[in-house]
């Protein structure tokens, strides 16, 4: 009986090794299969960073033609303080009251009716073109 036990005990041991050498080669080439996997990733990422940089390049380029081929935006005037709104106002003939630097309600009205005038929206808003018809009266009067 203990020859059978050795046996079959020499047997299972042969069986486990061969199985782990079995799966040790298994393990082997899912290892090799991985890393040309990898490897072929790396590769087309490389590609990818090259083709990146090229089109970003391009982009440069486009972007400093595009710059030298539009037109020079004219210099911001700044706005009109509101004193100078006031001074304007009031050398127009539209503001009467005393030149505070406040825009309240007597000035608001003076603009809408400035702007009635002059063909502008009478919202009462001092935008640009409002700003710019007004600045015309300010002319030595600063």
């Amino acid at each position: 009986m203990k020859r059978i036990q050795l046996a079959s005990g020499a047997a299972l041991t042969a069986l486990l090794v061969s199985g782990c050498a079995t799966m040790t080669g298994s393990r082997s080439k899912q290892n090799e299969a991985l890393n040309q996997q990898v490897a072929a990733l790396e590769t087309r990422v490389g590609e990818l960073d090259q083709k990146l940089a090229e089109i970003e390049a391009q982009l440069t380029v486009a972007q400093a033609d595009q710059k030298a081929q539009a037109p020079a935006k004219p210099a911001r005037k700044e706005a009109l303080s509101p004193r100078q709104v006031q001074m304007a106002l009031k050398a127009a003939g539209f503001y009467e009251g005393s030149v505070d630097g406040k825009l309240g309600p007597k000035t608001k009205q003076a603009v809408k009716a400035f702007q009635r005038a002059n063909g502008l929206t009478p919202d009462g808003v001092i935008g640009s073109k409002t700003s710019a018809a007004l600045a015309g009266h300010l002319e030595g009067k600063e």
